[in-house]
């Protein structure tokens, strides 16, 4: 079988010089692959306010688990929220005020390990003052 073939299939099997043609429904075991997307409120928050994050392709009435993942350092889980049963969630997550300022993953991760991500940027609570010093920042952190 070709790879990534599972689930219900039909073999039919034509009878050569009799137009005679047979079906013979099987399973092939397997695991269908994720199709779980995430899509997030906005591309950028401020560290300690609220994100909303939307999914969709999850497993029905499964856990997902929300975390921050930062391209250096540990992950932080921000929450949790229930699939309903036509594989959707919603919910909203506050990112940690102590989060320093960059670019984050969002990932929404099923118990069996699948995630779906998206990127957002995190910029430093402090008003215009943490918006320049974010901005400052942005721009050194590019030239190193």
């Amino acid at each position: 079988m070709p790879s990534g073939v599972f689930g219900e299939q039909v073999l039919t099997v034509a009878v050569a010089g009799t137009g005679t043609t047979v079906q013979v429904p099987f399973t092939i075991a397997g695991e269908e692959e994720f199709a779980g997307t995430i899509a997030l409120g906005s591309s950028k928050v401020t560290a300690g306010k609220n994100l909303k994050v939307t999914g969709e392709g999850y497993a029905p009435g499964e856990t997902v688990s929300i975390e921050l993942r930062p391209k250096k350092g540990k992950p932080v889980q921000v929450g949790t929220v229930q699939v309903r049963a036509d594989g959707t969630f919603s919910t909203s997550v506050t990112v940690p005020k102590s989060a320093p300022s960059g670019k984050y993953t969002v990932a929404a991760s099923q118990a069996d390990g699948d995630a779906a991500t998206a990127t957002v940027t995190v910029n430093r609570a402090g008003g215009i003052i943490g918006a320049i010093l974010d901005w400052l920042w942005e721009l050194l952190t590019r030239w190193f």
